[in-house]
């Protein structure tokens, strides 16, 4: 019996690989479906030359390896990736991706190019994280901050509220609290994607992942 096909574009559409992947001489650690064209892409995580891509037909390199119709459901603009052919798939949005980079010294996760700023500043990035210090002598808000084991346990789908610093177009601050849902629990800290769109433009935007620690968490939010 036919194996139902995975994928919701035809078999016959197109997608990108390298010769030494679509071979079988690579696995796939790499899957990206692309925001502005809906292109599949499927890599090694290794760099690529433009004259080393080659174009397949969906179906053809699905049929070299059954698990990557785990990933048929990857939305337009995320990416997912593994450490190896039967290491569990990771996924998150990215508005570039290319490889998977080295471990985060921030968080302890691996992240992918262009995703978050591991140690953002409000001269570089125009925003930074406060720590839970902070919040307890001026924040404005009355939360019970939760203690340091809770803070250091999230799970992926928990959601923490962090305090952000953001640097205003008048070149004065502000601080605001945003809820941020967590992907990934990495060895010191958390990878998550940002619930809503900061009050300040330009910066973050509803969607964009963002690097944290537990010394950022004031508050933790489970459905």
């Amino acid at each position: 019996m036919e194996a139902e096909w995975p994928f919701a574009d035809p078999g016959y559409a197109a997608a990108f690989t390298t010769q030494r992947v679509f071979s079988g001489e690579r696995p796939v650690l790499l899957v990206t479906h692309d925001l502005e064209d809906g292109a599949w892409q499927f890599h090694d995580g290794e760099p690529i030359c433009p004259e080393e891509a080659i174009a397949v037909a969906l179906a053809e390199i699905a049929s070299t390896d059954p698990s990557l119709g785990a990933v048929a459901d990857l939305p337009l603009g995320w990416a997912a990736w593994r450490d190896g052919p039967r290491e569990p798939w990771q996924r998150a949005p990215a508005r570039i991706v290319d490889a998977p980079e080295e471990v985060c010294p921030n968080c302890g996760i691996r992240h992918l190019p262009g995703a978050p700023d591991p140690e953002p500043t409000l001269e570089d990035d125009g925003w930074c994280l406060e720590r839970v210090s902070w919040h307890q002598h001026y924040g404005s808000l009355p939360l019970t901050i939760p203690d340091e084991a809770a803070r250091r346990s999230l799970m992926p789908g928990d959601i923490a509220r962090l305090l952000f610093h953001w640097r205003t177009a008048e070149h004065t601050t502000r601080r605001q609290y945003r809820w941020v849902r967590v992907t990934e629990a990495g060895a010191t800290g958390y990878l998550g994607i940002l619930d809503d769109d900061p009050v300040i433009p330009g910066t973050l935007e509803a969607g964009d992942l963002v690097c944290f620690r537990p010394e950022h968490v004031v508050d933790i939010r489970r459905d």
